[in-house]
């Protein structure tokens, strides 16, 4: 929203014709002397505004720089509201200026400026043409197409990754099920072939013996063999993990 602050004590206009009334708050700040009357063509351009567009206020006495409080007053509460307002302040005072610059350092303020001269040297925050909105919702519509486009081409994307993961998890899992099936025999050739005080005495020791001579089996494949060996019994767990063998 646009936001018009007026020092009527430094600059009189007489006329808003060139700003859009329907998206523009004029706050017409009065110093004691300029109360008692307005001019005719001043308040004919007024009326054009909708009521709650137009904020008259009066200073209810004089003195130095009074206005210019009340103005910086108003000018924080707009902002307060709405930190994205568009503001521009109509008055010769220099003064504003420190003000303005230190609003617009600020990380959320920078749409603050001050005019110095007339109305016609504000900058009118124009409404978009017809011609504008059509272009507008047409370049709205290309740019949710190929947004629409991207996705969907992202999604295939992904689909076609996620189908070479699956066969690649398929071959890999295949692979892993012939080389524990080749470890398996191998162990229980070794241990078959052994003599039998010559084997290992504990668990800890048959896990040890399988990795040295298995080295393509993982500790969980090395795992995997043993609870094997016990299952078709071939190896007894006795207590304290100590082994014996029936080959």
């Amino acid at each position: 929203m646009q936001h018009i602050l007026i020092d009527y004590e430094s600059i009189q206009p007489t006329s808003f014709k060139q700003l859009d009334v329907k998206d523009c708050h004029v706050w017409l700040f009065l110093g004691v002397q300029q109360q008692k009357n307005l001019p005719l063509q001043l308040v004919e351009s007024l009326l054009e505004f909708q009521t709650k567009n137009i904020h008259i206020i009066k200073m209810p006495y004089g003195g130095k720089n009074a206005l210019d409080l009340y103005l910086a007053y108003h000018l924080g509460h707009i902002l307060a509201l709405d930190p994205q307002a568009k503001i521009q302040v109509l008055a010769r005072d220099g003064g504003y200026d420190r003000l303005i610059k230190h609003l617009n350092q600020s990380e959320i303020v920078s749409n603050v400026i001050r005019v110095v001269d007339t109305v016609a040297q504000l900058q009118i925050q124009q409404q978009p043409k017809q011609s504008d909105k059509k272009q507008q919702a047409q370049q709205s519509q290309k740019k949710q197409l190929s947004q629409k486009l991207q996705e969907k081409q992202a999604d295939k994307k992904q689909q076609d990754k996620n189908s070479v993961d699956k066969v690649q998890r398929k071959q890999l899992k295949k692979q892993r099920k012939k080389r524990y099936k080749k470890s398996y025999k191998r162990a229980l050739a070794l241990l078959e072939k052994q003599i039998a005080n010559s084997r290992p005495k504990n668990k800890q020791s048959l896990t040890n013996y399988l990795q040295d001579k298995l080295p393509d089996a993982d500790a969980a494949m090395i795992e995997k063999i043993i609870k094997k060996l016990v299952k078709k019994q071939h190896v007894y767990m006795e207590q304290n993990n100590k082994i014996d063998y029936r080959f």
